[in-house]
């Protein structure tokens, strides 16, 4: 029933998108000092802002003729923030003998907590007392006080309640971004459903209070209500620890497009006596069906066709410094009571949250 799932939600992903590192910076050849060869410099991150961390690493050959022995601070990367403070990192090779013809690969991790030029530069310390040049071939590097952050992300999840009589399903997939709810209560019944789906990202306060969060949710689908009397809403979400925020996205936008495409599934689904004609006996026969192959490729040619509608969902976090885990997600509430019934359809992409500090 998932794989099923999944093939009818597809057809909302209409843009997929992924986020890998990059080289922010790379430098193949630095120079020589004291006997050694430096090279491949490379600053190695999706982005260098606030809130963000990056890889920080370079090469060592011996090409003094005889052994070289480190110092107890050994090979490091060395830095200076906005603030002028030392923030070496990446100590490795303490004590180390280099001996003479060969290489070693240095590398540091680094989290970008101040907004400003940051310097970066190999450095070493030798047995003998003697340091590397200070700030020697140094990388200047402005961090922004924004953090943009895209899929993949760190995980999803989802839960549904349903009260009564009534369908509900969720579907995630946190390398792209995906969510999709599709539930439904009938007219003529009575009884209620909530269900959600979150993707997860992890964001870093560099001190201790509040940060503002821009989440982009592009989708298609909405809730809509059939008769008198019912309720159905869609919404945006924020879960942080205990802290849970929500707010409305406009009801009824393009819900057509995606109640028929559900019913179209059903009735390829089951092509005799399928007699899907609503979204709630899409619904049931979804429920029932075993087979999806011939759902996905019905789809084939409807992803181009749809078209996406965006939402900024904006709201505040409160937290204390370092790293916290916090769930951007969809939302739908349905009830129905005998004169009338309601639905949620929706699939949605968590295209990128944007963290302003």
């Amino acid at each position: 029933m998932r794989s099923i799932l999944f093939f009818v939600f597809i057809i909302f992903a209409c843009l997929l998108s992924t986020g890998f590192s990059r080289d922010i910076y790379h430098r193949s050849y630095i120079g020589k000092q004291d006997g050694l060869k430096i090279y491949n410099f490379r600053i190695h991150g999706k982005e260098f802002t606030v809130g963000s961390t990056v890889a920080v690493s370079f090469q060592v050959k011996n090409i003094s003729g005889k052994n070289i022995k480190f110092g107890r601070y050994g090979i490091f990367i060395g830095c200076r923030d906005p603030e002028g403070k030392n923030r070496d990192f990446g100590h490795s090779y303490r004590n180390y003998v280099l001996k003479k013809g060969k290489s070693i690969a240095v590398s540091g991790v680094i989290t970008i907590d101040k907004p400003g030029e940051w310097i970066f530069w190999p450095a070493f310390y030798k047995s003998n007392g003697e340091w590397s040049f200070y700030k020697w071939h140094a990388v200047k590097l402005k961090a922004n006080r924004v953090l943009t952050i895209k899929p993949p992300y760190i995980n999803c999840d989802g839960w549904k309640k349903i009260e009564g009589i009534g369908k509900a399903k969720y579907l995630c997939n946190p390398k792209t971004g995906f969510m999709g709810i599709m539930m439904g209560v009938d007219p003529g019944t009575a009884g209620g459903v909530a269900t959600e789906v979150r993707q997860y990202i992890k964001i870093y306060f560099p001190k201790t209070g509040k940060i503002k969060i821009k989440a982009i949710i592009e989708y298609i689908g909405g809730a809509k209500t059939v008769g008198y009397g019912a309720f159905a809403g869609l919404q945006a979400t924020s879960k942080y620890k205990k802290y849970y925020k929500r707010k409305d996205i406009e009801p009824g936008l393009n819900y057509e497009i995606a109640a028929e495409k559900i019913i179209d599934v059903a009735l390829l689904a089951v092509p005799e006596g399928g007699g899907a004609k609503t979204a709630w006996q899409a619904l049931k026969v979804l429920d029932e069906v075993k087979t999806y192959y011939d759902i996905a490729m019905a789809f084939k040619d409807a992803i181009d066709k749809l078209h996406g509608r965006r939402y900024t969902y904006s709201f505040t976090m409160k937290g204390k410094k370092g790293f916290h885990i916090v769930g951007i997600g969809i939302r739908g509430n349905c009830s129905a009571v005998l004169s009338g019934g309601s639905f949620v359809i929706v699939g949605a992409l968590l295209k990128e949250i944007k963290v302003y500090y």
